[in-house]
Parts: structure tokens; C-alpha cells; sequence
């Protein structure tokens, strides 16, 4: 409704003056392994700067993808994930395996992306959306680890928290360890 105006309708339909309101970049996931997973990006823009939370695993490094195919510089901690170029260099737009992030283990009932921060050649935020999170018992053979507990797993691939314990001074199927006192507690120090 500007008389002489630039506000033109962009591809959502939305009336903006800079005909970008409604791109937006997506951060999923791609393959999952047994140590690694990929990360992908569809970007409609040029990505100058990225930075990402994940949880539900330990990040021990990152490699490849089109991060390094463009020169980027990617650190991670074990949540996060921060890659840029020290050059200039951008990520074209495109949908295109943006790394691939090795981990130590999982540590949660789901491996989820949030908190991402993507930024355009001229420093800019990009709305973004990430996609669904991962359920490691899709993939691997959830079950108790340590070989301490009742209900420990051999062949299991990652841990998911359901370790069962015996009772102190019994032993997994219920059976006490040690003497019975005179008031019938196991282990107890009553005497008549």
C-alpha cells in the first residue's frame, strides 16, 4: 500500500521489502552409526556462519561435508558445534551433507539439534528450523552396561538407564549375603 514502494510479495506470499522473510535454513539428520552421525543443512541462501546444540550424545570431533569442501573452520565442545570461514568463504545454497560429527556415546533417550544460530555473508541471522530428533533404539541395542548390575546387558550398544540393583546385603534374586540379626534384618546388629 506504499505508493512507489519496493515491498513486493515473496514466495510465501508474505509482502516484504527484502523479498527474504519466509526462507529459512533446515538442519537435520542424515545416517546414524554406531560413532557417528551426519548433519545436513538446506540452506535457500549463502551460510557464512553456523553454530548448533546437540544432545542425546558426547561429540568427540567433526569432519567433512560441505564445512570443509568450503574451508570452513568447525569446533566443537561435547554439545556444541561452531563452524566459519577466517577467508570469507560461504556454503552455497543448496541441501548438502554439512558434516559429519563423531561421538563417544549416547547419553539420552533422544539425539536432538536446537539453539542453532545461521548466519548470512553479511553477518545476518537466517530463520532456520531443525528437524526430528533420533531415537537410538531405532538403531542400536539399548540395555544396562555395567556388568555390576542385575540386569546387565553384554552385547548392548549403549547404555538407557534401566540398571537394576541388588539391596544392599542381597544378592540379585533376593537372597541374603550375610547373617540374619534376632529382629530378622539382614546384616542387622540386634541381639537379644
Amino acid at each position: 500500500g506504499i505508493c512507489n514502494g519496493s515491498a513486493v510479495l515473496d514466495e510465501c506470499g508474505i509482502c516484504d521489502d527484502d523479498g527474504i522473510s519466509c526462507l529459512f535454513v533446515t538442519l537435520y539428520f542424515g545416517a546414524l552409526t554406531d560413532n557417528s552421525v551426519e548433519i545436513w543443512l538446506n540452506n535457500p541462501l549463502g551460510v557464512a556462519g553456523f553454530q548448533f546444540e546437540l544432545s542425546g550424545l558426547t561429540i568427540s570431533g567433526t569432519s567433512g561435508g560441505s564445512a570443509e569442501e568450503n574451508g570452513f573452520m568447525v569446533s566443537s565442545s561435547a554439545t556444541t558445534v561452531v563452524g566459519f570461514s577466517l577467508t570469507g568463504d560461504v556454503i552455497p545454497a543448496g541441501n548438502a551433507l554439512l558434516l559429519n560429527l563423531s561421538f563417544d556415546g549416547i547419553t539420552g533417550e533422544d539425539i536432538c539439534l536446537s539453539d542453532a544460530v545461521i548466519a548470512d555473508p553479511s553477518g545476518n541471522g537466517i530463520d532456520y528450523e531443525v528437524g526430528s530428533c533420533l531415537d537410538p533404539a531405532d538403531y542400536f541395542n539399548g540395555g544396562c552396561s555395567d556388568n555390576s548390575a542385575c540386569n546387565y546387558m553384554e552385547n548392548t550398544d549403549y547404555d538407557d538407564g534401566s540398571c537394576v540393583y541388588a539391596q544392599e546385603n542381597f544378592d540379585c534374586n533376593g537372597n541374603c549375603l550375610l547373617e540374619y540379626d534376632c529382629d530378622g534384618v539382614c546384616g542387622g546388629n540386634s541381639v537379644i
